[in-house]
């Protein structure tokens, strides 16, 4: 079995981005998505 996505809402995406980066996981992209939101895709290095 191989995990593929998830996707959570938060408030703060620069909190957000420290909290996971602080657990080990690596910034791979970021965008907008159609309707305005931003998203982050995290890897484990």
């Amino acid at each position: 079995m191989k995990f593929i996505y998830s996707g959570i809402r938060i408030r703060n995406l620069n909190r957000s981005i420290k909290f996971y980066t602080n657990l080990g996981l690596k910034v791979e992209g970021k965008g907008t998505m159609g309707h305005c939101g931003k998203f982050v895709s995290l890897i484990e290095p």
